[in-house]
């Protein structure tokens, strides 16, 4: 029987996106209405723009930029839960290790 392993369930670059959204709180952003400058390294499609959660999804929608897709859609759905969600996700599937079958149950 075969295990999945967490870099196999989503693709590395959803994550180090999803940590970097994160870690420049542009969810946050949503509640003080002040946009932020990321990083251009990181998020080349924002270069030299100050932008907003709602400017940010709406730019991903509107360019197709899909692969933003992922890590929007969690962050919109747990919010400031998000850690949270992120830590009982990785001590309750990640570090088990479950048969291929189990693991399509529970995902």
């Amino acid at each position: 029987m075969s295990t999945y392993d967490a870099p196999f369930l989503v693709p590395i670059a959803n994550w180090i996106i999803f940590f970097l959204l994160l870690r420049f709180d542009v969810f946050e952003t949503r509640t003080t209405g002040q946009g932020i400058q990321l990083p251009e390294k990181e998020f080349p499609d924002f270069a030299q723009k100050t932008i907003t959660w709602q400017d940010f999804n709406e730019d991903c929608k509107n360019l197709e930029l899909n692969k933003y897709a992922h890590p929007i859609q969690i962050i919109s759905t747990y919010g400031k839960n998000t850690i949270t969600a992120l830590e009982a996700f990785e001590a309750e599937v990640l570090d088990k290790k479950y048969s291929a079958e189990e693991a399509d149950i529970i995902l």
